[in-house]
């Protein structure tokens, strides 16, 4: 199996949030996978931990999860490029974001779905 680099493996990781971004942009009534994600988080993040979070960040709470959504996932992807598991860090992040979309209503799975 050829390794690839770093740089390669973050612009997989990239391109494949770019992809669910536009992909939900594209359906009626989608919802971003980044936002579904945070949501999620935010759902199991105790209510406290929410408060001084929002708090500290004011109007800035959604782009800040959301930039740190995907520095994470671009440094697991060019943290993984040595070891040769980007293929397992590009699928848990195309699992996770469907995981998300299908546990909302309204995600971009069931957006176009009638009620």
């Amino acid at each position: 199996m050829e390794r690839i680099s770093s740089l390669d493996a973050a612009l997989a990781i990239g391109g494949q949030i770019a992809v669910g971004e536009l992909v939900s942009s594209a359906v009626p009534g989608g919802r971003s996978p980044l936002a579904l994600i945070g949501k999620a988080l935010i759902d199991a993040t105790p209510g406290p931990l929410i408060d001084v979070t929002v708090a500290v960040l004011e109007s800035a709470d959604k782009p800040v999860l959301r930039a740190s959504l995907v520095a994470n996932w671009l440094a697991a992807a060019a943290l993984a490029a040595p070891i040769g598991d980007v293929r397992c860090v590009v699928l848990a992040a195309g699992a996770l974001g469907g995981a998300a979309s299908l546990r909302r209503p309204g995600g971009p799975v069931t957006a176009g779905l009638a009620t």
